[in-house]
């Protein structure tokens, strides 16, 4: 059973999850019956969402680990790995590349590297807009990421990057979007 906190709605777990406290969402996860780790605030932010927004690859892994998804995004479309692009959390980023579970059909069905947001944003799209070049490397090394999506406003990965600040990490994300 999941009680419900505030005018937001917080979940207990949710709560933890944010602020980083990785012993009680472990306690919670372990002696908690029945506990939703998918369960969302009045906004759909996931435990799992609110870890990778706050950048707590620790508690990101422990969610996982227990199934937790993490392609359920909130009201706004944004994944846990939206958020972790969007602040530069490269740990948080890896976790989700690497763990999340997925079976051979979802594979196929999904692909959490090119969810995009209400705004058709990308998580690289949100990382090369706010210039966080590790995040959007790491991301195209996956090769899972379309470079010729368009966001709402019809911009592609490689016009968001002539039009961001010219820099010698901008030069070498140009680079890697043309190769």
């Amino acid at each position: 059973m999941t009680q419900l906190a505030g005018w937001d709605k917080h979940t207990p777990l949710g709560l933890a999850a944010a602020n980083g406290d990785f012993e009680i969402v472990e306690a919670m996860i372990e002696t908690v019956p029945r506990l939703n780790l998918n369960k969302g605030d009045k906004y759909g932010r996931t435990p799992l969402l609110m870890a990778a927004r706050n950048g707590h690859a620790n508690i990101v892994a422990l969610l996982l680990k227990h199934h937790a998804s993490s392609e359920l995004p909130d009201t706004s479309g944004n994944t846990p790995l939206h958020y972790a692009a969007a602040y530069a959390w490269l740990e948080c980023v890896k976790v989700l590349l690497t763990y999340s579970p997925r079976d051979e059909e979802e594979k196929d069905s999904f692909n959490l590297a090119s969810a995009e947001n209400s705004w058709k944003a990308t998580p690289i799209t949100i990382a090369l807009q706010k210039n966080h070049g590790a995040v959007v490397k790491e991301l195209l090394r996956t090769g899972a990421v379309n470079v010729n999506a368009k966001d709402d406003e019809g911009r592609t990965l490689l016009s968001l990057a002539l039009t961001s600040q010219m820099n010698a990490e901008s030069l070498s994300l140009i680079e890697s979007l043309l190769s």
